[in-house]
């Protein structure tokens, strides 16, 4: 994995290694950046047989492990992250997550209803969004509110066997 950055704004990018801030791995890739450098790496750890971890490199260099079978889909400016936990096997339900700070606990989001998944895949306007499922089928929704006090609410409908999950929103 690694971070590019210009020193000035306008010289030539520079490549930053981010492999000695962390753990042996066989591979690692940065999936997201935000604009205070601040990037999220999904790394295959050698440590635990092959799984995949979740580390976050702060602007300033340290290392925040987010555990495994983790997925941090938005980064916020803020260093707020959104995202969801999968089971391997898949024999449990995706748990949407928000991060106040790659340093917090990850809060876990309420679902549309009990033994049914959520993935949080983006920030817009001020809510999370992203889709969930219950016994209607699946929708795009969003969650309002804050730390401690997240509601989630159904946007739209998906048609039946459409598998997406928003990758960008506007405001509105």
């Amino acid at each position: 994995a690694a971070r590019w950055t210009r020193p000035t704004g306008s010289g030539a990018w520079l490549a930053e290694d981010l492999r000695p801030l962390l753990p042996p791995s066989r591979w690692s890739w940065a999936s997201l950046v935000n604009d205070a450098g601040t990037v999220v790496v999904r790394s295959e750890d050698d440590r635990d047989g092959s799984q995949y971890r979740l580390l976050v490199v702060s602007s300033a260099g340290s290392t925040i492990d987010l555990g495994l079978h983790v997925v941090a889909a938005a980064l916020g400016d803020d260093d707020t992250l959104a995202g969801f936990r999968y089971d391997p096997a898949g024999a449990l339900p995706d748990e949407p997550l928000y991060w106040h700070s790659p340093y917090s606990i990850a809060e876990t989001l309420p679902v549309l209803a009990a033994g049914y998944g959520a993935e949080a895949t983006l920030f817009a306007g001020g809510e999370i969004r992203g889709t969930a499922t219950d016994a209607d089928g699946a929708w795009l929704v969003f969650w309002r509110g804050g730390p401690g006090q997240w509601v989630i609410e159904r946007s739209l409908k998906l048609p039946a066997g459409f598998g997406f999950s928003p990758g960008g929103a506007n405001a509105q």
